[in-house]
């Protein structure tokens, strides 16, 4: 990993886990999916003027491909976000954290089924470094899931839209090789803005006013619109196993933050959990051999 890629690594995770602070600072007034809505088609609008300006902008057909990675789009962004929401009622965050933590694990399952990672390092070489991470996540976020069947079904609903990030991450890498960088944020984002703003209207929302609107598109082109666009561009570059580490070192980041603005005590519990996140992400973005990885490039 080149020393650009490795910085917009450790960028993305700063920004996406420093969320938080500006939903504190600056909270959302609108319903969450359509400020989704609205932010995914603000960051269409933006790629779409990218293809523009190239003069790139046009149908290519067959559409196959550009479904695919619609499809993949809205499994990596949509599917989690309104699965979460469907199972905030029963689950803590607490719970919904240590689960997708899991990732990188789950991708390196699903990358080391081969025959071929098996024969080169082994399901248990790569399985290492996103488990290690995990059990630090389980030491901060332990997961305690009650008894009740909709607390069974939340559980499920989280573990089946980890399960299903990891397999779309690792997916994301065959359908993005050679592709135009710009045109795969413009369909991904398009994608999961019809997704969220379907999600609205079943929801039965109501109309915002101008105001709120205005808002929430200056909100989302401050936080969302580099992250989702950074994100791609990463997916274009780096190995999706060594992304895959941005779902142990965003948790990271918020958890460090959280200690030094609340200037809390840090008890034994707490510095081996940080570590072994820690160890766990970097391992998981450094490590020499991604299983079964093969090098993409966005144009």
């Amino acid at each position: 990993m080149k020393r650009l890629e490795l910085l917009g690594v450790i960028g993305l995770c700063v920004w996406s886990g420093s969320g938080w602070l500006l939903a504190e600072a600056w909270p959302r007034e609108l319903e969450a999916s359509l400020a989704q809505a609205l932010d995914f088609g603000l960051i269409a609008v933006v790629a779409l003027l990218m293809l523009l300006w190239r003069g790139r902008v046009g149908i290519r057909w067959p559409i196959r491909r550009e479904l695919e990675i619609a499809l993949v789009g809205v499994m990596l962004f949509a599917m989690p976000t309104l699965g979460l929401g469907f199972a905030r009622t029963g689950m803590t965050s607490f719970a919904e954290v240590a689960v997708f933590t899991a990732i990188p694990l789950v991708m390196a399952v699903l990358a080391g089924l081969g025959e071929e990672a098996a024969s080169e390092v082994g399901l248990g070489q790569a399985i290492l470094p996103g488990l290690v991470g995990f059990c630090g996540a389980l030491l901060l976020f332990p997961l305690r899931v009650a008894g009740s069947t909709r607390h069974e079904i939340a559980f499920a609903a989280v573990v089946g839209c980890a399960v299903l990030v990891g397999w779309a991450s690792l997916r994301i890498r065959v359908v993005l090789d050679g592709a135009d960088w710009a045109r795969v944020a413009a369909i991904i984002a398009g994608a999961n803005a019809v997704v969220f703003a379907a999600a609205w209207l079943v929801g039965g929302g109501a109309l915002p006013g101008v105001r709120e609107v205005g808002v929430e598109l200056v909100r989302g082109a401050v936080f969302d619109l580099p992250l989702v666009l950074g994100t791609v561009w990463l997916m274009g570059r780096v190995e999706p196993e060594r992304l895959g580490a941005r779902f142990l070192l965003a948790p990271l980041v918020t958890v460090l933050e959280g200690y030094v603005r609340e200037r809390g005590m840090l008890d034994f519990r707490t510095v081996a959990a940080v570590g072994l996140l820690a160890v766990g992400g970097v391992w998981v973005m450094v490590k020499q051999k991604a299983v079964g990885s093969v090098t993409i490039r966005l144009e």
